[in-house]
């Protein structure tokens, strides 16, 4: 097992994983913060951010990946 750390943003709050968990490879802790994001972008959306993030590093503290999302509204009165 490997450790991996989850940094999350929303907004311009940013949250350092300071714990980390284990995986057994890069593939499974990408996919567990890919499922992580999804929760992020309702709680940025409920705090009226635009845009979220989770960055994946390893115990040697590089960046594996980042998943984020933005989001905006376009509202037509036609």
């Amino acid at each position: 097992m490997v450790r991996f750390f989850f940094d999350t943003s929303i907004g311009e709050a940013q949250m350092r994983d300071a714990e980390g968990l284990e995986y057994p490879d890069v593939a499974r802790a990408c996919r567990e913060a890919r499922l992580s994001l999804v929760a992020l972008v309702d709680e940025a959306l409920g705090g009226g951010a635009n845009h979220c993030a989770v960055t994946v590093r390893d115990s040697s503290g590089k960046v594996i990946a980042r998943f984020f999302a933005e989001f905006g509204e376009d509202i037509s009165t036609a």
